[in-house]
């Protein structure tokens, strides 16, 4: 096996980590649990990390920057590789396509929700706070 096909293979490990920390982060947001934000969240924090360099990497390439390397490392080690699509319909084709097509778009209003969250959960704390000096 040559180092381009191992070196896709953990881009593809690495890729899909990706993938389920904005997926449960997207998850998280509609359940509400980014009001229990605390500094020490680390879930939360490396959620905004990734989310946040999923749109940077949509805006600059137009894509996911993941995928076109993988797929060049692909190409690289087998000329004859067919792969021409996303991660998500290379390895889960179940997944219908105007899912797919949403995807950047979910992922940015994740962005914008989960702070939105915490902003106004640390809002609503402090206003309570000042309510029970105020006693």
């Amino acid at each position: 096996m040559s180092i381009e096909i191992l070196l896709a293979n953990f881009l593809v490990l690495f890729h899909a980590i990706i993938v389920g920390i904005t997926v449960a982060g997207a998850i998280a947001i509609f359940s509400s649990r980014f009001r229990k934000f605390h500094k020490k969240d680390y879930f939360a924090i490396t959620f905004f990390i990734f989310s946040f360099g999923q749109i940077v990497s949509l805006i600059f390439t137009g894509g996911c920057i993941f995928t076109d390397w993988e797929r060049q490392l692909r190409l690289s080690a087998d000329h004859n590789t067919n792969y021409s699509q996303t991660f998500l319909q290379q390895y889960l084709p179940f997944l219908s396509e105007w899912f797919i097509e949403s995807v950047p778009i979910l992922t940015l209003a994740s962005v914008i929700g989960a702070p939105t969250q915490i902003y106004l959960t640390f809002n609503r704390r402090k206003s309570k706070d000042t309510n029970y000096d105020n006693r």
